[in-house]
């Protein structure tokens, strides 16, 4: 009897043990999947804005790189006689509010305006660059004078000349400070410029998300390097035009403090990922990004290289 009762008892504990341990491990794969889950929506964050800082209906990226097409094809210097005359030259959703040259060191300064309304987004935004052309590594005023034809564009912008805010369906954005320079080697047979950075383009901004039923502020700095983007060479005259990069990649890293207003999405508090853009494989106006953590766990996405949305 007690041989009966001694066996019974071991078996108990074995099927006791047996249960915990099941449930131990049930619970750390459930943990391992919210935390894949919450980083993914953390990159999905990340992503939404890097595509508005690159969009150029919201001010981003390719609104500069429009301009610096827009500044080697002439479309800024046409402005200079309007101005000294009092008048008015218009730009993409804006106007010229100011352009100067500097003899003394061969640069152009210009101060632009701009802002639109559509049903994807509301914005507003000032800019300010510097820009010269140069050949052969001689400085000249235009882009064709005495010299030649020059071979180089290069870009600066003037931080204390950017402002900027936007309102799209789940973003809104306030500009807090802007930095960049970047080369532009023009090739006449192509007809494209290839901009890469000098030095990277920085953006900080705060913005504030609303999806999945969450809303969090983003205070957050990203930083772009840009490495053989081709653009081909153009006059922007319409609102709704800018220059689609034909190939060329843009890498950067996203570093936020994320607050959340109410449905924590995840548990990170200061998220940092790393992103590429690769214009090679973009189709039209879709523009591919990925976003990767130290995990290596890994979010890829669409944008609108025009509105910033995310598809």
């Amino acid at each position: 009897m007690r041989r009966y009762l001694f066996l019974s008892l071991l078996l108990t504990l074995g099927i006791s043990s047996f249960a915990l341990t099941g449930c131990d491990k049930s619970d750390n794969s459930s943990s391992s999947s919210t935390s894949t889950t919450e980083a993914t929506v953390a990159s999905e964050d990340a992503a939404a804005v890097v595509a508005s800082a690159v969009a150029s209906e919201e001010g981003g990226l390719t609104d500069q790189l429009t301009d610096v097409a827009d500044f080697v094809h002439g479309g800024m210097i046409q402005s200079v006689p309007q101005l000294a005359g009092g008048g008015k030259h218009h730009t993409r959703n804006g106007v010229v509010k100011e352009i100067t040259f500097n003899s003394t060191d061969t640069t152009w300064t210009i101060k632009l305006e701009r802002s639109l309304t559509n049903n994807k987004v509301t914005s507003s935004w000032t800019r300010e660059y510097q820009y010269w052309f140069s050949k052969n590594g001689v400085k000249q005023q235009s882009y064709t004078d005495a010299n030649g034809t020059a071979d180089k564009v290069e870009f600066v912008i003037v931080s204390a000349g950017c402002t900027g805010t936007f309102k799209s369906p789940n973003m809104t954005h306030e500009l807090k400070h802007l930095e960049g320079s970047m080369l532009g080697s023009i090739d006449l047979v192509a007809n494209t410029v290839t901009v890469n950075s000098v030095m990277p383009y920085k953006r900080m901004g705060l913005d504030s998300i609303s999806t999945r039923n969450a809303i969090r502020t983003s205070d957050h700095t990203l930083t772009l390097v840009l490495a053989d983007v081709v653009l081909p060479i153009q006059y922007a005259t319409t609102d709704t035009s800018c220059v689609r990069p034909t190939s060329g990649t843009i890498t950067g890293e996203y570093v936020a403090e994320v607050t959340f207003k109410n449905n924590s999405l995840y548990s990170e508090k200061t998220v940092t990922r790393n992103f590429t853009i690769d214009f090679s494989t973009a189709t039209g106006t879709e523009i591919p990004v990925h976003v990767r953590d130290g995990n290596k766990n890994h979010y890829s996405g669409k944008f609108n290289l025009k509105n910033g949305q995310l598809q």
